[in-house]
């Protein structure tokens, strides 16, 4: 009796690639496990496809008259030949497609892919770059290409759960930090664009903690006096708010009086636009004191070369020297000339010196440590008003309207005497290189979470700490 022997069957590598692989391709529905991926990846050839499809979508899209429409190339784990099918359908003249959606066969099987969203997405998170400068990054230090539409695939998949976990951890810090609201609140606005639609966005900060009390972003149709009351209202209507530091803008003052709270216009605002207006009549001065130093050296150097003609001759010109007569009578003419030009350059430089020294009493009032000592500053300058120059005079006359506004900070030393704060809050969040870069609504509103993210991780839990 023969006995039976269980031999293995051996199958060489080009049986095993034709089992699967057909004409270049192998198409595998989402049914079958990650491990054939990798299995099915290591053995295809160079240009050969392995197309995934979702048999449960297929049917459903071609009840709907979908066909198939070739393949896209996707970056799936570290495989470099999955691709995934795409879909067309014409409707009225329009194209509407489909491809393949992995999104469920990801979260389950895909570790490299959420390892590289999750990468991504903090990549991104530091800066606003492209898609493709996060494709060529990833390929330097991971040698995998990436393309920059699965960069942006991936990120649009993680970007929300992850906004989500940083903002419940950043607000476990701030409970465990014992970080409160002290009552001090900068306020501003800033104006950027979508698609080359403008937009405006309000905040609120706080101005001892730098936390972020509320970020908003409303079209420009919207923003209006009205919008600013019912935007205050609204984000601090259950706060004890003691002060609302603004910059110079007319309508705040009136809002935030009928809003009951007090209020804290920005110096350095204050400061700039007096300085604006004194900058351009010193330009103007400055350029005519240069060209008087022109006029002076050209005429101190006619009286010299006149004065060098005639060295060694002493004493009085002789009646029938008629070119030295001239010569000095020139030169008598040139050093009239000369004093008036010198007269005119001081009148001109004390005129610099005086208004130098004005700005410098003006900013004394604000750097004033005493109340008291701010309006005894201010009345002294006031009593002379008469006597100012022009620009001084109307920035003394438009201070008095607003002066108890303008020295908070001197009666409460807590207060910021400027607004500067949200103005680099804005610098930092937003540079002025992307304001116009966005094209959607929810490209810029994620854009700014992130970076307002950074700004309370570095500016409110660090500092606490």
């Amino acid at each position: 009796m023969t006995s039976k022997t269980n031999s293995p069957v051996l199958f060489n590598t080009e049986e095993i690639y034709k089992i699967f692989f057909c004409d270049g391709e192998c198409v595998v529905d989402l049914d079958f496990p990650m491990v054939l991926l990798y299995f099915l990846d290591s053995i295809a050839r160079d240009d050969d496809k392995i197309i995934l499809i979702n048999v449960n979508q297929e049917n459903n899209l071609f009840d709907e008259e979908f066909v198939c429409n070739g393949t896209k190339s996707i970056c799936l784990d570290n495989l470099n030949h999955v691709h995934v099918q795409k879909y067309i359908k014409e409707v009225d003249d329009f194209d509407i497609t489909a491809t393949t959606n992995l999104d469920s066969f990801v979260d389950e099987n895909c570790k490299f892919s959420n390892f590289l969203a999750d990468l991504i997405v903090k990549l991104l998170s530091i800066e606003q770059i492209s898609n493709q400068k996060v494709s060529e990054i990833l390929e330097l230090f991971l040698g995998v290409k990436i393309p920059r539409q699965r960069v942006h695939d991936l990120f649009n998949k993680a970007i929300d759960g992850y906004l989500s976990m940083s903002i419940k951890e950043l607000q476990e810090k701030i409970i465990d930090g014992e970080i409160e609201f002290s009552g001090l609140v900068h306020y501003d606005e800033e104006f950027l664009w979508i698609k080359h639609q403008p937009y405006v966005r309000l905040t609120l900060l706080d101005a001892e903690n730098k936390l972020i009390i509320e970020d908003t972003i409303i079209p420009r149709d919207l923003f209006s006096k009205d919008y600013i009351k019912l935007f205050l209202e609204t984000s601090l209507g259950n706060l004890e708010v003691k002060t609302i530091i603004t910059d110079g803008y007319r309508a705040y003052a009136s809002i935030i009086d009928d809003l009951g709270f007090n209020h804290q216009r920005c110096i350095f605002h204050a400061m700039k636009n007096l300085m604006d207006k004194l900058i351009k009549k010193h330009n103007g001065i400055n350029r005519r004191i240069k060209k008087l130093n022109t006029e002076i050296t050209e005429l101190e150097k006619e009286i010299k070369e006149i004065s060098e003609k005639y060295k060694g001759q002493k004493g009085r010109t002789r009646k029938d020297d008629t070119q030295r007569q001239k010569d000095n009578e020139k030169k008598k003419n040139l050093n009239k000339k000369l004093s008036k030009k010198k007269a005119e350059r001081k009148k001109y430089t004390n005129k610099l010196k005086r208004d130098d020294k004005l700005v410098k009493k003006i900013s004394l009032i604000f750097k004033s440590k005493t109340e008291k000592t701010a309006r005894k500053r201010f009345q002294e300058l006031y009593d002379k008003l008469d006597d100012l120059p022009k620009e001084i005079k109307a920035f003394i006359k438009n201070l008095s309207k607003y002066l108890d506004k303008a020295i908070q900070h001197t009666i409460n030393r807590k207060i910021p005497s400027t607004n500067n704060l949200i103005e680099g809050f804005y610098k930092i969040t937003l540079p002025g290189k992307i304001k116009r870069i966005f094209k959607t609504y929810r490209g810029l509103l994620i854009r700014i979470t992130l970076n307002n993210i950074r700004w309370i991780n570095r500016c409110v839990i660090i500092n606490k700490n």
